[in-house]
C-alpha cells in the first residue's frame, strides 16, 4: 500500500470532488456544505481554496493514488481558547476508508507538517458524539481542554469538545 500526504493539487480536483461526496453528510454543518455541491460549484470552491493557501493549508492523503482523506491547518494563530494560542487543524477520512488506520496516519502527518510550519500548539474541535475522532486525537497525544472549567463555553460550542497538542 502506497500512502502519500500531499498539498491539494489542481490535477486531483475531480477525484477530490468524488472524495467529498463520500464524506457522511450528517457529520457536517453549513460550513462544510461542499459535500452538497455540484461539480461546477466545487471547481470554483477549489480555486478559492488554492487562493487562500496562506491562511489555510489543505492536504490530501492518497492511498495507491486515490484520495482517502483531507487535512487542514490554519496557519494563522487563533486565540479562541484562553491560554491555548494555537492553530486549528481538522481532518476527515472518506466513509469507504474508515476503520483502517488512515485517520491516525493522517493526523500524524498533520502534526509533523504543523511542526515544520512553525506551529507551537494545535487545536482540534470535535463533536461530542464523535467517539472515534476523540480516540484518534487521544492516541496522538492530544489533551482535552475543559471549556466549562475554563469559562470559555459559548452557546454554539455546547455540542463540541476541544483538544490541543503542544508542539514545543
Amino acid at each position: 500500500m502506497k500512502l502519500e500526504f500531499i498539498p491539494f493539487n489542481i490535477k486531483l480536483k475531480k477525484q477530490l470532488y468524488e472524495m467529498f461526496k463520500d464524506f457522511p453528510q450528517e457529520e457536517f454543518d453549513d460550513y462544510y456544505s461542499e459535500t452538497n455541491m455540484k461539480y461546477g460549484e466545487f471547481k470554483k470552491y477549489f480555486k478559492k481554496i488554492l487562493k487562500n493557501a496562506e491562511i489555510r493549508k489543505y492536504y490530501t492523503l492518497l492511498c495507491n493514488d486515490i484520495p482517502v482523506g483531507i487535512g487542514i491547518i490554519r496557519t494563522e494563530g487563533d486565540n479562541a481558547y484562553s491560554e491555548l494560542v494555537g492553530n486549528h487543524i481538522s481532518y476527515r477520512i472518506r466513509n469507504s476508508y474508515r476503520g483502517k488506520g488512515f485517520g491516525n496516519y493522517l493526523l500524524n502527518q498533520i502534526v509533523k507538517e504543523s511542526f515544520n510550519l512553525g506551529c507551537s500548539c494545535l487545536i482540534a474541535q470535535v463533536k461530542k458524539n464523535n467517539e472515534i475522532s476523540k480516540k484518534v486525537l487521544k492516541a496522538n497525544s492530544f489533551k482535552q481542554y475543559n471549556l466549562k472549567e475554563n469559562g470559555k463555553l459559548k452557546a454554539d460550542e455546547k455540542d463540541i469538545e476541544v483538544f490541543y497538542l503542544n508542539l514545543k
